[in-house]
Order: structure tokens, then C-alpha cells, then sequence
């Protein structure tokens, strides 16, 4: 048996070695939530933006308005819509092969924050440009915005075409004009003996209808008062 000093340090150790294995536990936990924490805190969320662009026909004709629809959830107030040559570089946006445009309202008088919309390219143009009518060709529908050139580009349509015929439809040629004088006298004579003359509209005598003898007025029989009798005095 013992001593009662080795038996202290003997129970010390055993005190010493459980603290010890409760420490490592605690060790270890933390350990575990740190890495928790670490994974979370590398993970990146990344906000998806919807941003499209489409024509609404792949061919138009010569002069037809052109409709172009886009979602631009990421919007800002100097964003715009406009056309390009379909080979344009869309890392080089410039005025120079810019053929329209207008701001994503619809409009190049004013900005605007729009998320998604239609507009139409017609008539309006800068005067910088004058590109209305869009000559035959092929061309795309650029989702952009301004900030000096070259622009930033967000999105395109793929490529649409201008053409003469689409779809068999073919516009029609403009006639050509007459330069002759005399042309014109022998255009007159062939079309005073083709064109014929207007028939006279037939005329129908008036027809004169009988007017009705007036309607007796209605007579009443007279109706005749009593005369009273006289009062007695």
C-alpha cells in the first residue's frame, strides 16, 4: 500500500488528465464552428439579373418600323436601345456605325429608368446620323449604356435583316416618271379612247302626291240648363 503522497499525485493525475480530455473536446468544437464559419463566410452570392433584347420580326422591308422588346432588370437612367451593323464589334460601340437609337423609354429627349419595354425605331433618329430609311442589310438590336465611347454593351438580339422582299412581300417600285411632252398628249388620247365617258344619272319626274281634304272638327250636341223655378215672395 501507498503512501499517502503518491496516492495525492496519483488522483492529481487522474484529475489532470480528464481536464485535460474535456479541454480537447471544447478544443475541437471550436475548432468546428471556426471552420463553419469560414466556409460560410467564402461562399459569394451573386445577384442574376435578367437582361434580353429581341426584334419582333427577323426581316423587315425596306422603311418598315422596327419593334424591339427587352428586360433590363439592372437598369440605369442613361441606358438606351439602338442598331448596329450585325458584324459590329461589341467591344466597340461608337457613334460612327451607330444607326439608331433612342433612351429605353422610347425617346431621345428624355431618360428614364425602365426595367422592360417595347419601342419602336421609326422615324426618329439624331440628326447627327440621318440612317432613316435603314438601307438593305443585316443588323443587330444593342441593350447599352452610355458613359463615353466606346459604349458598354449589355446584350444584343441576333442579327435581323432589311430587304427589298420579306416573306414574299415585295415593295412595290415607284413609278417612273414621264420626261416627253408628247408622251404625255398620246397618254391623253389613249386614255380619252380607253376611259369612258360617265353615263348621265337617270332623272325621275317628281311625283306629286294628292293632298288629303282637312277633317271635320267634331260637333257636340248643345246642352240645355234647367230653368229654375221662381222664389216665392
Amino acid at each position: 500500500m501507498g503512501s499517502p503522497h503518491k496516492k495525492y499525485n496519483k488522483n492529481n493525475k487522474i484529475n489532470m488528465s480528464k481536464s485535460s480530455f474535456s479541454l480537447s473536446v471544447g478544443a475541437v468544437a471550436m475548432l468546428l464552428l471556426s471552420s463553419m464559419v469560414v466556409v460560410i463566410k467564402a461562399q459569394s452570392y451573386e445577384l442574376i439579373y435578367e437582361q434580353s433584347i429581341r426584334t419582333n420580326k427577323k426581316c423587315y422591308l425596306r422603311g418598315e418600323p422596327i419593334y424591339i422588346n427587352f428586360i433590363n432588370q439592372d437598369w440605369k437612367t442613361d441606358d438606351w436601345v439602338g442598331i448596329y451593323p450585325a458584324n459590329t464589334r461589341l467591344n466597340d460601340l461608337t457613334l460612327s456605325t451607330l444607326k439608331m437609337w433612342v433612351w429605353t423609354c422610347g425617346s431621345q429627349d428624355r431618360q428614364c429608368k425602365v426595367e422592360y419595354a417595347t419601342v419602336k425605331l421609326e422615324s426618329l433618329r439624331d440628326a447627327r446620323l440621318n440612317n432613316w430609311p435603314l438601307r438593305d442589310g443585316k443588323y443587330m438590336a444593342v441593350l447599352g449604356r452610355n458613359g463615353g465611347e466606346p459604349y458598354t454593351h449589355i446584350v444584343n438580339s441576333a442579327a435581323f435583316t432589311v430587304e427589298n422582299s420579306c416573306n414574299g412581300i415585295t415593295l412595290s417600285p415607284n413609278p417612273s416618271p414621264v420626261s416627253n411632252d408628247d408622251d404625255d398628249d398620246d397618254d391623253d388620247d389613249d386614255n380619252d379612247e380607253s376611259t369612258p365617258s360617265p353615263l348621265p344619272l337617270q332623272t325621275r319626274a317628281p311625283v306629286t302626291e294628292p293632298t288629303p281634304p282637312p277633317l271635320p272638327l267634331p260637333t257636340r250636341a248643345p246642352v240645355t240648363e234647367p230653368t229654375p223655378s221662381p222664389l216665392p215672395l
